[in-house]
Protein backbone atom coordinates (compact mmCIF):
# COMPACT_ATOMS: atom_id res chain seq x y z
CA UNK A 1 0.00 0.00 0.00
CA UNK A 2 1.94 3.02 -1.24
CA UNK A 3 0.08 5.65 0.83
CA UNK A 4 0.22 3.86 4.16
CA UNK A 5 2.72 6.46 5.38
CA UNK A 6 0.13 9.19 4.65
CA UNK A 7 -2.51 7.65 6.92
CA UNK A 8 -2.71 8.70 10.57
CA UNK A 9 -4.32 7.56 13.79
CA UNK A 10 -7.10 5.03 13.56
CA UNK A 11 -7.16 5.26 9.73
CA UNK A 12 -3.65 3.80 9.80
CA UNK A 13 -4.63 1.08 12.30
CA UNK A 14 -7.75 0.28 10.28
CA UNK A 15 -5.66 -0.11 7.12
CA UNK A 16 -3.39 -2.58 8.91
CA UNK A 17 -6.36 -4.67 10.06
CA UNK A 18 -8.15 -4.46 6.70
CA UNK A 19 -5.26 -4.57 4.26
CA UNK A 20 -7.32 -6.02 1.41
CA UNK A 21 -9.80 -3.13 1.43
CA UNK A 22 -9.55 -0.19 -0.96
CA UNK A 23 -11.53 2.30 1.14
CA UNK A 24 -12.50 3.10 4.69
CA UNK A 25 -15.87 4.73 5.36
CA UNK A 26 -16.21 6.33 8.79
CA UNK A 27 -18.00 9.17 10.58
CA UNK A 28 -16.53 12.57 9.75
CA UNK A 29 -14.41 14.23 12.40
CA UNK A 30 -12.35 17.37 12.94
CA UNK A 31 -9.49 17.63 10.48
CA UNK A 32 -11.28 15.92 7.58
CA UNK A 33 -12.02 19.37 6.16
CA UNK A 34 -9.77 22.07 7.66
CA UNK A 35 -12.37 24.85 7.49
CA UNK A 36 -14.99 22.94 9.55
CA UNK A 37 -15.19 22.94 13.33
CA UNK A 38 -18.03 20.39 13.55
CA UNK A 39 -20.00 17.99 11.36
CA UNK A 40 -23.65 16.96 11.34
CA UNK A 41 -24.05 13.38 12.63
CA UNK A 42 -25.01 11.99 9.21
CA UNK A 43 -21.77 13.04 7.46
CA UNK A 44 -19.21 10.41 6.55
CA UNK A 45 -15.63 10.51 5.33
CA UNK A 46 -14.39 8.19 2.61
CA UNK A 47 -10.66 7.50 2.98
CA UNK A 48 -9.04 6.04 -0.13
CA UNK A 49 -6.27 3.78 1.17
CA UNK A 50 -4.19 3.90 -2.03
CA UNK A 51 -3.31 7.58 -1.57
CA UNK A 52 -4.85 8.79 1.71
CA UNK A 53 -7.37 11.00 -0.14
CA UNK A 54 -10.39 11.91 2.02
CA UNK A 55 -13.81 13.13 0.91
CA UNK A 56 -16.59 14.24 3.24
CA UNK A 57 -20.14 13.42 2.09
CA UNK A 58 -23.60 12.93 3.53
CA UNK A 59 -24.22 9.32 4.54
CA UNK A 60 -26.92 8.82 1.93
CA UNK A 61 -27.67 10.35 -1.42
CA UNK A 62 -30.63 9.77 -3.70
CA UNK A 63 -28.46 8.25 -6.44
CA UNK A 64 -26.40 5.81 -4.36
CA UNK A 65 -29.21 3.46 -3.38
CA UNK A 66 -29.79 1.64 -0.12
CA UNK A 67 -27.63 1.84 3.00
CA UNK A 68 -24.28 0.19 2.45
CA UNK A 69 -22.80 -2.94 3.98
CA UNK A 70 -19.63 -3.27 1.88
CA UNK A 71 -17.47 -0.16 2.29
CA UNK A 72 -15.50 -0.74 -0.91
CA UNK A 73 -18.66 -1.00 -3.01
CA UNK A 74 -20.25 2.01 -1.34
CA UNK A 75 -17.16 4.24 -1.52
CA UNK A 76 -16.50 3.35 -5.16
CA UNK A 77 -20.15 4.07 -6.00
CA UNK A 78 -20.19 7.43 -4.20
CA UNK A 79 -16.86 8.56 -5.66
CA UNK A 80 -18.08 7.41 -9.08
CA UNK A 81 -21.13 9.67 -8.73
CA UNK A 82 -18.94 12.58 -7.63
CA UNK A 83 -16.66 12.06 -10.63
CA UNK A 84 -19.65 11.80 -12.97
CA UNK A 85 -20.80 15.23 -11.79
CA UNK A 86 -17.27 16.63 -12.06
CA UNK A 87 -16.91 15.39 -15.65
CA UNK A 88 -20.24 17.00 -16.54
CA UNK A 89 -18.93 20.34 -15.22
CA UNK A 90 -15.56 19.93 -16.96
CA UNK A 91 -13.68 19.52 -13.64
CA UNK A 92 -10.87 17.15 -12.79
CA UNK A 93 -11.88 13.82 -11.23
CA UNK A 94 -10.90 12.86 -7.69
Amino acid sequence: MKAFHELFGDDREWALDNSLRRFRVRCSRLGDLPQRDHYPPDWITIVRLSDGFRMVLTERCLRSGEPFEDTDWYAARRLGLVNENRRARGQQEV
